[in-house]
């Protein structure tokens, strides 16, 4: 994934980017504010990411060592970014 997929991502959570004087980049958690890494803020993202799939009734498949899921009405597999995003966007049709 690249880093443009996983500041959309990130940004689409409500994370806010906050880069330091020292060159570090930081993410600030939108609900404590704590000012988090790149690697970290972005696995609990993916961690919520699951949790909401899960609960909508996607499945998890492997394929070839890589994550997809199966949407439930169609059957489709989509890597986890643009499942999240088909999920979202039935959410708001909803």
């Amino acid at each position: 994934m690249n880093a443009g997929d996983v500041a959309r991502r990130l940004r689409y959570a409500g994370y806010s980017f906050e880069p330091n004087r020292m060159g570090k980049h930081f993410w600030v958690e939108p609900q404590t504010g704590r000012r988090l890494s790149e690697d970290h803020a972005f696995a609990l993202v993916c961690e919520e990411e699951r949790r909401l799939l899960t609960e909508a009734g996607w499945e998890r498949v492997e394929i070839e060592g890589e994550a997809h899921w199966r949407r439930p009405d169609t059957g489709r597999l989509y890597p986890p970014g643009p499942a999240v995003d088909v999920l979202r966007t039935q959410e708001r049709r909803s």
